[in-house]
């Protein structure tokens, strides 16, 4: 008997065929179609990207347009301040942002 299989039918005793489609579902995708993990770099450029800012408007969390710079051409990392002003301006877990460190 393969995981899915084991996987799915301890499910079964939670009720409902939905659930069961779903955490089926949840398993393949792991197995076949994992997420990549991203730098925070790349986290960084696409938040700016999505939400049309510019590297100026993330001042207040580096503390100067040209850290900001730096960070973003991979010359500088996070420190953890910086981690945490990221995480509270847009919303996000600091996992998100700890591949700079």
């Amino acid at each position: 008997m393969c995981r899915f299989d084991r996987k799915l039918i301890s499910s079964h005793s939670r009720g409902g065929e939905h659930r069961r489609f779903a955490r089926l579902s949840d398993l393949y995708e792991e197995a076949h179609y994992p997420m990549p993990s991203a730098d925070a770099v790349s986290v960084v450029r696409l938040l700016i990207e999505r939400q049309g800012l510019a590297q100026r408007d993330l001042i207040p969390q580096f503390g100067s347009e040209s850290a900001v710079s730096m960070f973003l051409r991979g010359q500088r990392k996070l420190t953890l301040e910086q981690v945490r002003k990221l995480s509270s301006r847009f919303k996000l877990s600091a996992d998100v942002f700890i591949g700079g460190l």
